[in-house]
């Protein structure tokens, strides 16, 4: 039998839109279940397992115990304190049953997978864009012309790396699949929230990559533009003496500085998204048309 991974239940705390449906009723979301051993569990008849569980998130934090045993008939019964079901067959009593079962379940795990992949594909392109369109506006400075820092088919390739991966690294997607799979994971945010956060922030770490900006390169021009300064040696000097736990050389100094040079005019749509790029990743969220999707009802 295979134990459930995921409780749905209506939000205990505001998620915005996601939690609510077009006609005013509340949508169920899911929180992890974190099981006291193994999700996979094969039982002989007669025999009983109690596992106890924790489904923490979403301002829920429930403690249970599950009481499962199979007949001597081989059927699954149970018990299940402080959860709303109880976990179902999978595996059968069978030896040769269970193999197949195995199997089926690894197959069944392979297309689910390949299935979130695919869902969440499409909004790849949307974060470069708007991590692009970030990168930029910090890039051009207060009140300066923006300006592109990868040209369009740069920014293509980004998005084929984030879905995709490269030769020397893992897909950034597939990576944000298997964290949300983790235990504790989403105990302090809802999943299309981390999801979309960890989209943002991937695209804009690949695009500072592509342009050769060092990651502190945002707050050495943070500083170089307050004091109004150019000079490389001044600039390390003055941003060392306020950032003393992460102190820079002439080197990064000028790649950050570089990277705020060579910039190509941004085409007019970009402008107009960088007017709906908000600074927070709670904003970021809102404006992608993301919904949750569960199985079963979805309103309460």
């Amino acid at each position: 039998m295979a134990l459930p991974v995921w409780w749905w239940a209506v939000p205990g705390i505001d998620v915005g839109r996601k939690g609510r449906a077009s006609d005013g009723g509340r949508l169920l979301l899911p929180v992890r279940l974190d099981w006291d051993g193994a999700e996979l569990v094969i039982l002989r008849a007669g025999e009983r397992i109690i596992r106890s569980f924790s489904a923490v998130g979403l301002g829920h934090r429930r403690y249970g115990e599950a009481r499962i045993r199979v007949t001597e008939a081989g059927e699954l019964a149970g018990t299940c304190t402080d959860a709303d079901e109880v976990p179902r067959e999978v595996l059968s009593s069978s030896t040769r049953d269970v193999s197949a079962d195995l199997e089926r379940l690894v197959e069944d795990g392979d297309t689910a997978r390949w299935e979130i992949l695919l869902s969440l594909d499409r909004h790849v392109e949307r974060s470069v864009a708007r991590a692009h369109a970030a990168v930029a506006a910090e890039v051009a400075g207060p009140g300066a012309e923006v300006r592109m820092v990868c040209a369009p088919g740069e920014l293509e390739v980004i998005a084929t790396e984030m879905a995709f991966g490269s030769d020397l690294s893992p897909s950034p997607l597939e990576r944000i699949v298997d964290r949300i799979a983790r235990p504790g994971t989403l105990v302090r945010v809802d999943p299309l929230r981390y999801i979309a956060a960890s989209l943002r922030r991937d695209a804009e770490q690949l695009i500072r990559r592509r342009i050769g900006d060092p990651h502190v390169g945002p707050r050495i021009r943070a500083v170089a533009r307050e004091h109004g300064l150019t000079d490389l040696e001044q600039i390390c000097a003055v941003y060392n003496s306020t950032h003393s736990s992460d102190r820079i050389g002439v080197e990064r100094a000028r790649s950050a500085m570089a990277v705020a040079r060579g910039k190509a005019t941004v085409p007019l749509e970009h402008i107009g998204e960088l007017a709906r790029i908000e600074a927070h990743d709670a904003d970021v969220v809102r404006a992608m048309d993301l919904r949750a999707e569960p199985p079963g009802p979805r309103r309460r």
